[in-house]
């Protein structure tokens, strides 16, 4: 599980936390245990950079292709209008 926390400094950071679900004799849930708590605050960052870039090249990806089929429509109309298609 991921969770934001106030650090010392009152920046916030994010940790993600590993948990083990405690059962009774029963086995019904009587508690949660988190322990190992690790500092990916980089990590998360970086993939939602990583989200952003790619959002941008589909976009110009998607510009590009629009561009060159544009060109191809015409660079048709001109061999038509020349006699050879």
């Amino acid at each position: 599980m991921k969770m934001p926390v106030v650090a010392t400094d009152g920046g916030e950071r994010i940790i993600a936390w590993h948990n083990t679900v405690l059962r009774d004799e029963n086995g019904a849930v009587c508690g949660i245990l988190s322990s190992g708590g690790e500092d990916i605050t980089e990590q998360q960052h970086a993939e939602e950079a990583l989200v952003q870039a790619n959002a941008k090249l589909n976009l110009l990806a998607g510009i590009t292709r629009h561009d060159i089929l544009n060109q191809i429509t015409v660079a048709r109309a001109y061999i038509g209008f020349a006699g050879g298609g």
